[in-house]
């Protein structure tokens, strides 16, 4: 097993003494749970609902593409929604137009919590492996 850091997540804003993601074996990479960004005050930029999952979402693509990785490449996801599950069909939809129609959709799990830090609506939590596929 290896254990790092991918050169492309290097510097990657994170809340605490966490990484943003590690590689743990040659092209499996684990992730820190994504939110949306924050201000000074550590509380959320944007405070609509579906525009942080939206937020989320594109961070998550960003991050893929920081290590390399695709949406090919996602194997399974799982999203924190603070106070119902409101948002789960919105961000179905968002996957779907990501994903696009040829490929089958990550593995997925989704809860509602009580409550997020910080007022965030959303958490999702990614775990990707990279597929080498052939021109």
């Amino acid at each position: 097993m290896i254990k790092r850091i991918p050169d492309g997540l290097m510097g990657w804003p994170v809340m605490g003494p966490y990484s943003p993601a590690l590689e743990v074996s040659p092209g499996h990479f684990v992730f820190s749970g994504i939110i949306t960004d924050l201000d000074a005050k550590k509380q959320p930029i944007v405070t609509d609902r579906n525009e942080q999952i939206i937020l989320v979402l594109l961070k998550c693509l960003k991050a893929l593409d920081a290590c390399g990785l695709g949406v090919r490449d996602l194997i399974r996801f799982h999203a924190r929604f603070a106070g119902s599950m409101e948002g789960y069909a919105y961000l179905g939809q968002l996957m779907k137009k990501h994903c696009g129609s040829d490929l089958p959709f990550p593995a997925r799990d989704a809860y509602a919590v009580a409550e997020l830090p910080g007022g965030k609506y959303v958490h999702i939590e990614i775990i990707m492996e990279a597929i080498r596929q052939e021109e």
